[in-house]
Order: C-alpha cells, then sequence, then structure tokens
C-alpha cells in the first residue's frame, strides 16, 4: 500500500499502532512476571527508549502534514523519510533483518524469559486499500469524463454550426472572394502589363 513506491501516513500510523500494541503486550507479559531477570527488562526498556524518542517525532509531524492539507486522504500522502525514521526504530539495520537489541529481539528475550509468548489475537489489521491503485482509476475516470466532455464539445459545436444561416454563410465566403480578389488583382494588372 504505497504512492509511487513511497510508504505513506496511514500507513505509519498502522505501523505505529501495531508496534504500539506489541509493546502494551510485552509489557503486560513483564508485569504479570515480575521474576524476569531485570537485564532482560533492561534490553526491552533500551529498545523501547529508541521507538519512543524516534515515534515521538514522527507521529506528530505526520499528523501536522495530514492536517495542513485536509483534502488530501492519508493514504494518498507519501511520508517515505518518516518511515525509514520508524524503521530504524524498530531495526538498526532499518530494513527487515532482526538483530540483538532490535524490537523482534528484545520481545522474544522478555518471552523466553517469562515462558510464555505475549498475546497477539487482537493485533491491528493493515489496511487493505490500494491508494496506488485507487489513483490510476481516478485518473482513469477523469481522462474519460475529459474526453466525453470533448466529445459533447464536438457536437455542440457542430450543432451551433449547422443552425447559421444560409446567408451568414453566403456573405462570409462572398468578403472572403471581395478579399482574395483584392489582394490578387495588382498582381493580375501587373501581369498584364508585362504581357502587353
Amino acid at each position: 500500500m504505497t504512492v509511487f513506491g513511497k510508504h505513506t501516513i496511514a500507513e505509519i500510523r498502522e505501523l505505529a499502532a501495531t508496534v504500539e500494541f506489541r509493546i502494551r503486550a510485552t509489557e503486560a507479559l513483564i508485569k504479570k512476571h515480575p521474576n524476569i531477570d531485570p537485564g532482560v527488562v533492561d534490553t526491552w526498556q533500551t529498545w523501547k527508549g529508541r521507538w519512543r524518542r524516534a515515534s515521538d517525532a514522527v507521529l506528530p509531524a505526520v499528523t501536522l502534514r495530514s492536517l495542513s492539507s485536509p483534502l488530501v486522504p492519508a493514504s494518498a500522502m507519501a511520508a517515505e523519510d518518516e518511515w525509514m525514521k520508524l524503521k530504524c526504530a524498530i531495526n538498526k539495520t532499518c530494513d527487515e533483518t532482526h538483530n540483538p537489541g532490535d524490537m523482534f529481539d528484545s520481545i522474544q528475550v522478555v518471552e523466553t524469559a517469562a515462558g510464555e509468548r505475549i498475546d497477539e489475537r487482537n493485533a491491528p489489521q493493515p489496511d487493505a486499500n490500494d491508494p496506488d491503485l485507487n489513483a490510476f482509476k481516478a485518473l482513469d475516470s477523469a481522462i474519460k469524463k475529459g474526453e466525453a466532455a470533448a466529445e459533447e464539445a464536438k457536437k455542440a459545436g457542430g450543432a451551433v454550426a449547422s443552425k447559421v444561416p444560409w446567408w451568414v454563410w453566403a456573405g462570409g465566403v462572398g468578403v472572403l472572394g471581395v478579399f482574395v480578389w483584392g489582394e490578387t488583382a495588382p498582381m493580375r494588372y501587373a501581369a498584364k502589363r508585362l504581357r502587353d
């Protein structure tokens, strides 16, 4: 769900909602098992601090941008730089690899220490909307409307031309003939003098 290959504000919000859901689930697991090794909790808190710093900067910025253009839906506003800031907070490598100290590693360390997994039954689901497809459909629709309007104008122009009285056409032809005759008369006179 991208716009011309760029992630959107809507996708950033979905990503943040998913991460926040996992944070709450992991915090609930830590609370449920108060005897988890403090080193494990410190690893978790270190990652969570990294996420908070990034999300506290990115989310208000994209919300402000979205509010500044109220007619453009968040699913059509590209925000690739902000997306990458959140991805780099999740994984230090800013991609899908998971290294020690990254979100998935930190969650897994907590799960291992607690002896159970986080509850992901109510995890938020991504929007199935495809802004690129919607944009192309809207463009196609606009082109078709433009073509239909041009066809109507063409038909209207033909109808207007057929409603012009015959004498206007005849007068136009006569004026054009006089103009052409007047322009060529000096040349005909000069040609006649040359022949004589």
